[in-house]
């Protein structure tokens, strides 16, 4: 009976509810946000227990990366290396710890990640 009082209420005067408002489709929808390129300065590089290099970077005030983003390290050329491939595994208020897919220690000063903001 609620129902039924409720509907008539809202305009649909036989009892059953009113039809859903049209979908709104456009013809030109909004386009993704582009991806920015973020650079922090590697702080250190070393392997750990498991023998896999981890790399330690600070990223500028304000900008935060999630764990799981991945990025490159970049060479002093700013050419981003063959196996510089880092995964961030955590995320500290001033740095990041990050995996990489390096063999053996480099001499680089940057990693680069794109990030949507």
């Amino acid at each position: 009976a609620a129902a039924i009082a409720l509907g008539v209420a809202l305009g649909a005067g036989d009892g059953q509810a009113a039809p859903p408002p049209p979908i709104e489709v456009r013809a030109n929808p909004p386009g993704a946000t582009p991806a920015r390129p973020l650079d922090c300065t590697i702080t250190s590089l070393a392997k750990d227990a498991r023998g896999v290099y981890l790399l330690h970077a600070r990223c500028p005030e304000g900008k935060s990366l999630a764990v799981g983003a991945r990025g490159t390290i970049l060479d002093a050329q700013g050419s981003p290396l063959r196996d510089g491939a880092v995964v961030v595994e955590q995320v500290k208020p001033s740095a990041i710890v990050a995996e990489t897919a390096l063999k053996k220690p480099v001499k680089a000063t940057t990693v680069r990640f794109y990030v949507r903001w």
